[in-house]
């Protein structure tokens, strides 16, 4: 899952150095010899400059990508809220989950209202040093309701939203796929991951990943 969420998380912008470079090449090449049933759904990438001169579109809202990327936001809402409460997820709790590909944000199609709540911008430090130009994200703290929505973004290629809580009835009515109840990763394999339908491969909305 990781990898497939590093490799979504390279297409834009462009690297600008050797490393950043090696770092596309070796995130690819992983990809493609691990998950060769991603990469058919994935096709080809089709040009497109309407939103960034030289651009293109890949299409990455099939069953396979979308699978690992709402769980890969499910498993990081889940973390993020402990790192933000210190609280562990129960049984009876859950994280609604989605993800947002730039081509949305390049659409407007972004939850505005949400985006609008959200405390300021936090990241990774380690010393001086912080990876905000890779990875950021945001909270908000329900005032009347036990829920926590998180917002996360990686790099400027696509977004990840959480709204978690110890009662999974407070998340109302978040359609059923998307609603994730802890223990979800026990046998979950992306290289097992097929297109037929069930409960990882149900038919979303296509979102598109823009590549430049």
């Amino acid at each position: 899952m990781d990898s497939v969420a590093a490799f979504a998380s390279r297409f834009w912008p462009n690297p600008t150095t050797a490393q950043h470079h090696d770092d596309i090449q070796r995130s690819i090449k992983s990809v493609f010899q691990h998950f060769p049933n991603l990469i058919a759904e994935l096709g080809r990438p089709v040009e497109d400059s309407r939103y960034v001169e030289g651009g293109g579109v890949l299409k990455a809202g099939g069953p396979i990508m979308s699978s690992v990327m709402t769980t890969f936001a499910a498993r990081l809402g889940f973390a993020l809220h402990h790192w933000v409460t210190g609280e562990i997820i129960g049984p009876g709790g859950g994280v609604f989950a989605r993800w947002h590909s730039n081509y949305q944000r390049f659409e407007g199609r972004l939850p505005h209202d949400f985006l609008e709540i959200l405390g300021p911008g936090l990241t990774m430090t380690q010393g001086l040093k912080d990876v905000r130009d890779q990875f950021s994200f945001s909270f908000v703290h329900g005032v009347e309701i036990g829920v926590t929505g998180y917002w996360a973004t990686f790099r400027q290629s696509f977004a990840t939203m959480a709204f978690v809580s110890q009662n999974v009835g407070e998340l109302g009515a978040a359609p059923y796929h998307l609603v994730w109840r802890p223990g979800f990763l026990k046998g979950y394999s992306v290289k097992a991951l097929g297109t037929w339908p069930g409960r990882y491969g149900l038919p979303f909305r296509r979102p598109y990943i823009l590549v430049n």
